[in-house]
């Protein structure tokens, strides 16, 4: 399968060129082929024997030297074959090389004793101490003294409001459930409107 941006044209032609190039390969080869095979045919056969039929029409050959007749030959003097040479008889064979041997003496080494140390001291490990735990103090309830006047006097100083009492029944006169005692909400001084 081709990839995403083939189309079907590119791959025809992808599978024209690849065919024409076999098609040309095997063109190319045939003559090699058929002549080999026509060389194969045409030769000879090797188990078979060869019938060679004499006949008296074939004349034997004869021997005729070049150049008879034009050369004369002069006597030489032939080489004569010397046996070796006579040579001095064999010597023994060198006896191979064997180096001295040394013996190596005995050289006194120095030895050292390694003297008695004292093993090395421990240190112990810490003691598991307990964390020591924080101490409750004491929580002192906050007082009503007047901060220290610096003199300017333009600050009265605070005023506790008295506690409001509200009627036992929870009703008021305005009827809303509205708390309107002058204190904040929620301040204590009776229970919660619509409670």
């Amino acid at each position: 399968m081709g990839s995403p941006y083939d189309t079907s044209e590119s791959l025809d032609r992808r599978r024209t060129m690849v065919r024409s190039v076999l098609f040309m390969i095997i063109i190319g080869t045939l003559p090699f082929y058929l002549i080999g095979f026509w060389l194969w045919g045409t030769a000879p056969d090797a188990d078979a024997q060869e019938d060679i039929n004499v006949t008296e029409d074939i004349i034997p050959p004869t021997n005729t030297p070049l150049g008879q007749g034009a050369l004369t030959a002069t006597p030489t003097l032939r080489s004569t074959s010397t046996p070796f040479p006579t040579l001095p008889p064999l010597q023994f064979t060198p006896p191979q090389f064997q180096p001295p041997v040394i013996q190596p003496t005995a050289v006194p080494t120095q030895v050292i004793i390694p003297t008695s140390t004292t093993a090395p001291t421990l240190t112990p490990l810490p003691s598991n101490t307990p964390i020591p735990q924080p101490t409750a103090t004491p929580f002192l309830p906050p007082t009503d003294t007047p901060p220290p006047s610096d003199g300017g006097g333009d600050v009265p100083p605070p005023v506790d409001a008295p506690p409001v009492d509200s009627p036992p029944d929870g009703g008021d006169d305005s009827g809303g459930g509205d708390d309107s005692g002058g204190g904040p909400p929620g301040d204590g001084g009776g229970p919660p409107p619509g409670g």
